[in-house]
């Protein structure tokens, strides 16, 4: 039934937990994983440091992409002891819409996980778990 299954990891404990849980799909299924990560560089990101120089800007960015490979890097340690084949990937933007449109290019199954807010605060914020469900043309799994 599912033989790609994407789940994006931001370092939270839930995105942890949804990796745990798609990963025992793809044994089941005997599926492809994908860990994700997209560092959360959007024009709101960029305006706050745009009268920075170029060099920090630089750095700013080194360092959340360092980041995201610290979140990957566990990933692939929560992941050895399921015996499946696995791989990680990172990019930059916006979380939630590069998310949809890695799922678009080859996966059946997007595992995310919740960020655990409350009902009120969620309706103001949003979420990237939340706006993935609304923005995925793929079946989209959310751990809470």
């Amino acid at each position: 039934m599912f033989t790609n299954i994407l789940v994006p990891i931001d370092g939270s404990e839930n995105s942890y937990k949804a990796l745990q849980y798609g990963a025992e799909i793809a044994k089941r299924f005997e599926a492809k994983l994908t860990a994700y990560h997209v560092v959360p560089l959007t024009s709101r990101t960029i305006s706050i440091t745009s009268s920075a120089s170029v060099t920090l800007l630089e750095s700013l960015i080194q360092e959340l992409k360092n980041e995201g490979e610290g979140y990957l890097a566990k990933a692939k340690t929560i992941l050895k002891p399921y015996s499946i084949e696995y791989d990680t990937a990172i990019c930059f933007g916006a979380p939630a819409q590069e998310i949809a449109e890695k799922a678009a290019d080859k996966y059946d199954l997007i595992v995310i996980g919740s960020r655990g807010m409350g009902e009120v605060k969620g309706l103001f914020l949003g979420s990237v778990s939340d706006r993935v469900t609304h923005i995925s043309k793929q079946p989209v799994l959310v751990v809470h």
